[in-house]
């Protein structure tokens, strides 16, 4: 049978909402432009999770379910993290996160000899602050529908200290 695919998002989304615990804060979301949310927020840490440059990028992944939740075909744009000059804007990222005491920045690669290198990445945050970054063990395809071995994929966590 045929169905509009929104009944089983929302199921899903259900599904995943029970993973958001109450922490006792007053929580807030936000859907802006990083640099229009970063000049507005304040806050003790900020997690940044950008696309990975040189990888697939979100625009292209999740362009089909965008449009699902829009409910009408949206004009595709690319993120300033998926172009080639990927590092100006992350360059920009922290300088506009300077008044954010801590940070925590998750990047990785699909190979070593694409995208920004952990110490390329730890290079632009010392810049700013103290910092150190952590190689972890990651499978970036779960399904792997393309085939292509993930042995060179490169995940890391880089923070400030």
């Amino acid at each position: 049978m045929i169905q509009h695919p929104m009944g089983t998002l929302l199921d899903l989304k259900n599904v995943i909402n029970r993973g958001i615990f109450d922490n006792h804060q007053d929580n807030q979301i936000y859907k802006l432009d990083i640099f229009d949310f970063l000049k507005q927020v304040k806050g003790d840490v900020v997690y940044f999770d950008p696309p990975y440059p040189g990888s697939s990028s979100y625009e292209d992944e999740y362009y089909t379910l965008d449009c699902i939740l829009a409910e009408e075909k949206i004009k595709k744009e690319v993120s300033v993290f998926s172009k080639a000059d990927a590092k100006v804007f992350l360059e920009k990222m922290f300088e506009s996160s300077k008044h954010i005491p801590q940070w925590i920045v998750s990047l990785g690669q699909k190979d070593p000899q694409t995208g920004i290198k952990p110490i390329e990445l730890l290079k632009m945050i010392r810049k700013h602050r103290r910092a150190d970054v952590e190689m972890l063990k990651h499978n970036w395809v779960i399904s792997n529908a393309a085939g292509r071995p993930q042995g060179d994929n490169i995940e890391y966590l880089a923070y400030t200290l």
